[in-house]
């Protein structure tokens, strides 16, 4: 069960910063509101949208885009 929550904690605590500027940008710096994951569900969509964004990253590295 620990494994569980400390990879959740990695991974979310990750793709939150990656997304974050992303969606700071789109949203001329009006969402998020704060600049650490609490577990709220505005954070999930900033994860998700730091997955989208790693995810086109590494497409882009490999020359796949």
């Amino acid at each position: 069960m620990s494994r569980v929550w400390v990879s959740e904690l990695i991974l979310s605590t990750f793709f939150f910063f990656c997304g974050w500027p992303v969606v700071r940008l789109f949203t001329l710096g009006r969402y998020p509101t704060h600049a650490r994951p609490d577990g709220s569900r505005a954070d999930s969509y900033v994860c998700c949208v730091g997955l989208v964004v790693f995810c086109l990253l590494l497409l882009a590295l490999c020359s796949q885009v």
